[in-house]
């Protein structure tokens, strides 16, 4: 079963990952840094998804509807709700 520190690492890969872009993108001289950065957090971040897939459902901590969408499990998103939970 995966944790909930799976789904805030890979929130917190997902942030490097823009963090990155931004920064090469004002300084190009960091753009094969980036390229290597964006391969290795995109293999985290496939390695923290099947992790959080194994994890068949979500259950909303406000309404008590059950979600086994993948993406409103790893997202703890409700869809009764509209809401995104918190960790």
């Amino acid at each position: 079963m995966a944790l909930s520190h799976d789904v805030a690492l890979r929130n917190s890969m997902q942030e490097w990952i823009q963090a990155w872009r931004n920064y090469a993108a004002l300084h190009p001289e960091y753009k094969n840094d980036l390229h290597w950065r964006e391969q290795k957090y995109s293999q985290i971040i496939a390695m923290l998804d099947a992790r959080i897939s194994l994890v068949d459902s979500f259950t909303c901590s406000k309404c008590g509807i059950t979600s086994h969408n993948p993406n409103d499990i790893r997202e703890r998103y409700c869809g009764s709700c509209h809401e995104f939970q918190s960790l």
